[in-house]
C-alpha cells in the first residue's frame, strides 16, 4: 500500500470512529432522563462516589501500565544498544509519562457495553441493576471529560520539558 492510500484510509478510519462516538453519546443523552427516572434520587450521591473511585482506580492503573511501559522500553534500550531494534526517540522520560497517564479519557466503550445490556432477561424480568450500570458509566466519562480534561492544560504546562517550552513537540 502507498504511504498516501494509507494516509487516506486512516482519516476515514478517523472520521468513522468520531462519528461512531458522537452516535453513542447522543443515544446516551437521549435515554438518561429515562435512566435518572429509574434511580432513586437518594441514591445518586453514592452512584457518584462508586464513579469517582472507579475513575481514581482507572487513573492509577493506567499510570502504572504507562510507567512499565517507560521501564520496558529503557530495558529494550539498553539491551539493543548495539541493534538498535528500540529509538531512543520512543523512550519516555518521567514528565511525558505523566502527561500521558493524565491525558486517558475515555470511556466510550464502556457506555456502548453499558447501552447494549438488554433490559430484560431471557425469562422477561428485568436485567438487574441496568440502569445502575448505565449511569455510573456515565458519571465515569463525564468525571474523566470533565475532571481531567480541563486539568490536563495545566498538566501540561507543569510538566513541559524545560528545553522545549511546546507542549506538542515534547512528545
Amino acid at each position: 500500500m502507498s504511504g498516501k492510500f494509507k494516509n487516506q484510509s486512516r482519516n476515514l478510519w478517523d472520521i468513522i470512529i468520531f462519528l461512531l462516538n458522537g452516535l453513542i453519546f447522543i443515544l446516551i443523552g437521549l435515554n438518561f432522563r429515562y435512566i435518572m427516572k429509574d434511580i432513586d434520587n437518594s441514591m445518586i450521591l453514592p452512584y457518584i462516589g462508586y464513579a469517582a473511585i472507579i475513575t481514581i482506580v482507572a487513573l492509577l492503573i493506567r499510570m502504572v501500565r504507562i510507567f512499565l511501559q517507560k521501564i520496558n522500553l529503557q530495558k529494550a534500550f539498553q539491551n539493543t544498544k548495539r541493534k538498535r531494534k528500540v529509538s531512543e526517540h520512543a523512550l519516555l522520560d518521567f514528565n511525558n509519562s505523566i502527561i500521558l497517564s493524565w491525558s486517558g479519557m475515555r470511556g466510550i466503550v464502556s457506555l456502548a457495553i453499558a447501552i447494549g445490556i438488554p433490559k430484560e432477561l431471557e425469562d422477561g424480568t428485568p436485567f438487574p441493576e441496568r440502569t445502575v450500570i448505565i449511569f455510573i458509566s456515565v458519571a465515569v466519562v463525564l468525571l474523566t471529560l470533565i475532571g481531567q480534561g480541563l486539568t490536563l492544560p495545566l498538566i501540561v504546562k507543569k510538566f513541559s520539558t524545560k528545553e522545549n517550552n511546546d507542549p506538542k513537540e515534547s512528545f
